[in-house]
Order: structure tokens, then sequence, then C-alpha cells
């Protein structure tokens, strides 16, 4: 016995450097990645077709057999039609749904069992398009700036839709062509819903689509556009509306006119808001309201001299293109603006948003009568133990260089994933501060962030339908924004503590909100094929071919859809726990691999966790 394993010590560093030399005569791979490679090789065996051009065949394989993808033509702004790579929706669908033993087929399949697609309840698609910036954000030039589109439906559940799986990649499109083309994004999208709903073969406003089920009859798919969900620039970009450019900053509400704040935007120009914070005096705009301004707005172009029309554009919040998605007559049964707007609540309070601006006020004012604050708040943040999904560490949260950083820019600087992770220890820490004989003044600064403290978990739980009630979420809306104006900051108030007066209605119509946390984990896998991508004469067809081949692989095999009791990161049982088991499940036998987890995933999407020093 020591003899032997005497041989295997010494034979260790022979294998090592084997190893070694492995790694440096290939390509760049990180360790993780050729761990996995040289497992799966040992595991499954090297395939029989191993050259360059075999590894892109089989790439394209499932796209050319199923037509995946297809051509689009884009009006430019010198004229030319610019012929673009997108995406067959219906052929991407249905090459998801079509292999029996695919998570998602069976998931999609039992909810059409559940909501039968038919003319009084069709099936309710839902958009998000976002601009993503693979590489270095900060590099001079970002050429490969990409905008995206991702689509999926409601009847999915709102379990499902937290999953970045359940969203199809239906067009990828760089923005420098984008900006060549007439109203950009808005055309890009025009033409996009245009080949989803409008064939000569399948025109939707009153007809189906087939869509053929594994073993089983074809079943008619009735569909209609319910929601886009987007951040504040693409809605701005999409709707062709001024957003904070314009005298009237929201395009849902008629009698909402901009005021100027003292918040400084990145370019230095101050911010535009609207201190009103009642929903009730809210006039709200509707889908013919918006028509009608659309094709008003259309006539005057025709009338009126250039600087009257750009007077006219600034007073109504609109801009004119004729490519618009707004200006096409022939989609407007289709497109339904004030239906289908829907706002992210992440951007809308985490991304530059509300709780940088009221986390900052909050900390501006309670300096005023504790000057070593920052040191304080570091220490107390410093102290909590973060549960162990996530991976940030609260100590340094508040140190040193992120109050330096915060000063300089006159607002609280953080990630989304930061501010969910702060919101509730900081409210922790303010009620102690306020029983520490805190002034007036701030006494209300910390009433308000308690209150946003409440408003963020409530959109959080938002997005679980039936979690929250509308009326819940207009509560949490006006008691936050009734905390402002006692907190007297109303011109601070920016353009996206307007949008909040708006998500009561959003859960009144889909009965959650969409969060675009699942998106943003989602253009990683854009991210990482878009940098690698080195032939820019066929970039978005490339990058569809690596995106796409990737979304039908992980569809087939993602767990989210799985309707089963699951272990959550499962991994293999000591031998004392397997020993155990084994006398308390007399089927296991020893040469089964047992797996242990603490979380366990209910066929609902809840899970139940092990608790904490349980055996």
């Amino acid at each position: 016995m020591a003899s032997s394993s005497t041989d295997a010590f010494a034979e260790r560093p022979a294998k090592l450097q084997k190893v070694n030399a492995l790694r440096r005569k290939l390509p760049h791979l990180t360790a993780s990645a050729l761990s996995e490679v040289c497992k799966v090789l040992r595991d499954e065996g090297v395939p029989e077709l191993t050259q360059r051009k075999h590894i892109a065949e089989a790439a394209w394989q499932p796209l050319k057999e199923n037509r995946i993808l297809n051509r689009l033509s884009l009006l430019q702004t010198d004229g030319a039609e610019l012929q673009i790579a997108s995406v067959d929706f219906w052929a991407l669908l249905q090459a998801a749904i079509s292999d029996a033993d695919s998570n998602f087929a069976q998931y999609f399949w039992a909810c059409i069992d559940k909501n039968p697609p038919s003319p009084s309840s069709a099936w309710r698609l839902i958009l998000y398009t976002d601009e993503i910036v693979p590489g270095n954000p900060l590099a001079v030039q970002t050429k490969r700036k990409i905008w995206a589109c991702y689509a999926s439906f409601v009847e999915l559940g709102s379990y499902a839709l937290q999953h970045e799986e359940s969203w199809l990649c239906i067009g990828l499109l760089r923005s420098s062509l984008m900006a060549k083309a007439e109203a950009g994004v808005s055309q890009w999208i025009s033409k996009i819903l245009r080949d989803i709903f409008m064939r000569p073969a399948n025109h939707l406003e009153h007809g189906c689509i087939s869509l053929q089920r594994p073993g089983g009859p074809p079943v008619l798919f009735r569909v209609v556009l319910s929601m886009i969900v987007q951040d504040g620039g693409a809605h701005k970009a999409l709707w062709s509306c001024k957003g904070d450019a314009g005298t009237r900053m929201c395009m849902l509400c008629r009698n909402v006119i901009a005021q100027r704040c003292d918040i400084l935007h990145s370019s230095g120009l101050p911010v535009v808001g609207s201190s009103e914070i009642r929903e009730s005096k809210l006039s709200l705009a509707t889908d013919q309201s918006i028509h009608e301004a659309m094709a008003k707005l259309a006539e005057k172009k025709m009338l009126l001299n250039a600087a009257d029309f750009s007077t006219w554009q600034q007073a109504t919040g609109w801009t004119y293109n004729s490519c618009s998605l707004l200006q096409q007559e022939d989609q407007r049964w289709l497109v339904r603006p004030v239906s289908q707007y829907c706002h992210d609540s992440m951007h809308t309070l985490l991304v530059s948003g509300v709780f940088q601006t009221v986390t900052w006020l909050v900390l501006e004012a309670l300096q005023k009568q504790f000057p070593n604050l920052w040191e304080i708040a570091d220490e107390y943040v410093a102290k909590w133990t973060l549960p162990r999904n996530i991976s940030a560490k609260a100590e340094g949260m508040l140190g040193q260089s992120r109050a330096k950083a915060c000063k300089e820019a006159e607002t609280f600087k953080c990630t989304a994933s930061e501010g969910l992770t702060l919101s509730p220890i900081l409210a922790c820490f303010f009620r102690q501060l306020a029983r520490a004989n805190a002034n007036v003044e701030a006494v209300q600064a910390i009433q308000c962030f308690l209150q946003l403290d409440k408003l963020v978990a409530c959109c959080q739980r938002a997005r679980s339908e039936g979690a929250v009630s509308p009326g819940q979420m207009r509560k949490h809306v006006s008691d936050f924004l009734q905390a402002v104006h006692a907190a007297e900051w109303q011109d601070r108030m920016h353009s996206k503590f307007h949008w909040l007066l708006h998500f009561g209605s959003h859960l009144e119509k889909w009965g959650f909100m969409v969060q675009c946390y699942t998106h943003e984990r989602k253009h990683r896998t854009i991210k990482r094929f878009a940098e690698d991508i080195k032939k820019t004469s066929a970039y978005e067809q490339g990058l569809l071919r690596e995106v796409l081949g990737q979304e039908l692989y992980c569809l087939a095999r993602a767990d989210c859809f799985a309707a089963m009791l699951q272990l959550q990161d499962p991994k293999p049982a000591s031998r004392r726990k397997a020993a155990a088991l084994r006398k308390i499940i007399p089927e296991l036998t020893s040469a089964q691999v047992i797996h242990v987890a603490e979380k366990v995933r209910l066929p609902s999407g809840e899970r139940i966790c092990r608790r904490c020093g349980a055996a």
C-alpha cells in the first residue's frame, strides 16, 4: 500500500507538466474552461468531426434545418436600402418546442393546455429592447454596441419570465448601423413586428398561425402584442417621444409639463421632472389620442416651416419620422402605445434612479448632524453577513473611495444589485440614528428612505403574479412621494419619480411586473460571443448563429422548466451522509451516486431551504 501511494506521488509532477503543456499549446482558455473541456472529453470521448469547418457547420445546422434566419430591409437616411440579418420568430419558436424531450417544449405545451389560445383569449406577446455594450464600456470608441430584441409570452407565467431561458432573441443590430436607418430603433421594431404579425401568408389581425406539437396534431395559435418593457432611453427611441428633452416628458400623461430640477445628468445638463405626486390628478392619454396626435404631427409636417415645426414637436413631446412605428397606419390595429407601454422598475429605482437620488439626499441631510456619518455607516454595514447566494461583500460598500465618488457626483453611486443589498441594511441603520436624538430634518429624511425601502421591497415582490395588488403598489408609491415632499425635495424629483405613478396601472394590466434583471443576465450570452467575432461584414449573422445555437441548446436542458422537485446546486453526498441515506432508503444501491443540496425547487417555482443548524 505504501509503495503504490509513493509511486502515485512520484508520478504527479509528470501529470501536472502534461496538463500545463496542453494549456500552453492551446489558444487562450481559462483554467475553469479547460477543466470543463477535459471533463467532457473524458466522459463522452472525442467527437469524430473536430476541424474548424466542422464546428462552423455544426453551429449552422439547426438554424438551416429550421430556416430560422432571414433578412429584413431598412430604409437609410441617404435613401438606400440596408439589408440586415434577422430572425424568423415563428421558426425559432417551432424549433424550440419540437423536441418532445426538451424541458422548455414540455413546459410550453403544458401552458398551452392550461391556457388554450382562442379568439377571446389570445396569448400575449412581450417585447424587450435594449442596447448592449460588449467589451470595455469605457473605451474611447465602442463600435460593437448592439441593440437586442427579446420576446416571450405572459402565459408562460411570472416565475418562468424571471429566467433568461424564457426570452427568445429575435433581433440583433449594431448601433452604428441603427444610426444610419431612418427612425432607428423605431423602424427596426416596426419591421420585426411586421414580420411576426403581418406576413401575406399569415396575417394575424384576424387569423392565427399553426404550431406543430411533437407527436400530436397542430395547434392554431392566436397571439396579440401585449407589452413592450424598456428603460427610458429605449422607450424614447422606440416611440419617437421627446422624453426628458420634451416639454411633455411623459407620453402617458397629457397634463404633465416638465420642470427643471437641481440634478445634473452625466452630460452636465439639468434633468427635467415633475413634482405631481397624485395619480388622480393625471390626465392619462389613450391609444386613440396618441394615434390622433401622430396623424396631426404628420399634417403639421406638411404645413409648417422647419422652425415652427420644431417648436410644435417640442410642445407636443413627439418627434416626426415617416418610418417610425407610430406613423405606420397599417399597423395601428397592432400597436397600442398606451396599453403596451411598460416601465421597468429596476431601471426606475436602481439604475441612476430614485434609490441613488434619495440615498444621497438622506446621507447629505444626516451628515449635517452626524459629521462622521460615512465612517459610522461603513463600520455598521461591514458587520452584516450577507446570504451565501450574494457574491458581493458588505465590507467596503460605504468605504472612503465610495464616499469620495458620491460626493464628486452628488449622487449615491452603486449598481442595481448593490442597491438591493444595501437598502434593508441602511433602513436598519437609519432607524437607529432616528433614535439617537436626530433633529426634525434628519427624521424626515430617514422617514423618506424607510418608505423607499418598502417600495423597493414591494417592487421585488411584484415580480410574482398576485403577490402585490395594484392598491398596495399605489399606496407604497403614494407614501414614498409624500415623504419626499415632506422632506422638501420636490426640486430633486427627476422624471423617474414620475414613472412610479404608473406602476399601479401596470399591475392592473398584467398582474405582475417584468423586471430587467433577467435581461441583464441574458446580455452576458451576447457579450460573450460579440467580443470574439472578427468578421464585421457579416457580424449580425455570425452573432445570431452563435446566440441562437446557444439558446436552443440551453432551452432543452433548462432546469427552471422541469415540472418536478429539483435539488438546487446539488453536490455529491459525503460518505457518512450517503451511508445514512442508504439505511433510510433501502432502494439506494452502493453503485448509485447520491447528491444533496440545501435548497429544493418546487414545481411552482418556490424553494424550500434547509434550516441553519439542521442536520
